[in-house]
């Protein structure tokens, strides 16, 4: 039960979730699903390594705990955004979308396409991928992002304004724009 996806879900709730899910295995170099077909359902990495190709380009090879086709459920267009193929033997807990529903699971928006060509030329394609299970949020001036000592596992990146960096005396170590 790590990672974002079920951070909310009441441990109770997980377990139905799981018990209603379905454990799919796939050989080296099986496609998953194909770019472009219509999606049901996503899917959580249990074991293994999943290879995205978007476009017939390798994009970035996802591991255990990563999840991926969330954006054909979760978005107005059921569509598949990229192929995911088996890199190895690939375990997976396919999640229908009723699931995804009834759980209320975190809503995933889909800028990641909005951003994509504005940053493709710039942004590592993996990096650009990982974006796609974030949020766009912004802060007001002088609002924390997080405080010191904080266990945050969560990453984020700088699209525009100023963050500065303060060690526990609110001292100015850094300032990135």
């Amino acid at each position: 039960k790590e990672g974002v996806l079920f951070r909310k879900l009441k441990q109770n709730h997980f377990l139905e979730l799981c018990a209603s899910s379905e454990i799919k295995k796939f050989k080296d170099q099986e496609i998953v699903f194909s770019q472009d077909e219509e999606g049901h359902s996503f899917f959580v990495i249990v074991d293994g390594f999943a290879e995205i190709i978007i476009d017939k380009e390798k994009y970035a090879i996802y591991e255990k705990g990563n999840f991926f086709g969330e954006l054909a459920i979760t978005t107005t267009n059921p569509r598949r955004r990229a192929t995911v193929r088996a890199k190895g033997s690939l375990c997976l807990l396919e999640i229908k979308k009723e699931d995804y529903k009834k759980f209320n699971l975190p809503l995933i928006k889909d800028d990641y396409y909005k951003l994509e060509s504005f940053f493709s030329d710039t942004i590592n394609p993996s990096l650009l991928a990982i974006l796609a299970f974030g949020t766009l949020e912004h802060w007001t001036k002088d609002e924390t992002v997080i405080k010191h000592g904080s266990l945050e596992k969560d990453m984020y990146v700088l699209l525009s304004g100023e963050v500065k960096i303060l060690d526990k005396k609110n001292k100015e170590l850094a300032n990135l724009s």
